[in-house]
């Protein structure tokens, strides 16, 4: 990951924040809201419950997931918090958790066809929109 996008990720996970980012990753040009990893595990958590209650069957919103809450945000950052300090009590040489966190979450990621960067034909979109999205 590059460095200025590790510290993107970094400030996402630790302060509980989301931002908006378009990356482009092995040529496919992608957009969305960066949000916390325990964020998205959350959501994965309900959706495979979700699916689970329906024998199997997984349904996702037809709406897109909300800028996360301010109750949220403080949850991740208490939680980052006590993370870290188990982490430095393990090993005292830890600078930070990052390290765990070597991947990156989008909400209501896009996700353009190539030929969406050069000029669509028009009533072109993206083939996937309106769910969080895991990028490694």
């Amino acid at each position: 990951m590059v460095k200025a996008l590790r510290a993107f990720v970094h400030l996402t996970n630790s302060q509980g924040g989301e931002m908006a980012v378009t990356l482009l990753v092995g040529g496919r040009t992608m957009s969305g809201m960066l949000t916390p990893n325990r964020r998205f595990l959350s959501w994965a958590k309900e959706v495979t419950l979700r699916a689970v209650h329906e024998k199997g069957q997984t349904k996702f919103p037809k709406i897109d997931m909300p800028s996360i809450s301010k109750k949220e945000a403080e949850a991740i950052r208490t939680e980052w918090e006590r993370v870290e300090r188990e982490t430095k009590e393990q090993d005292p040489d830890a600078s930070s958790v990052s390290a765990e966190y070597e991947h990156l979450c989008l909400r209501n990621a896009q996700v353009f066809a190539p030929f969406a960067i050069k000029g669509s034909p028009p009533g072109a979109g993206p083939p996937t929109a309106g769910n969080p999205v895991s990028l490694s």
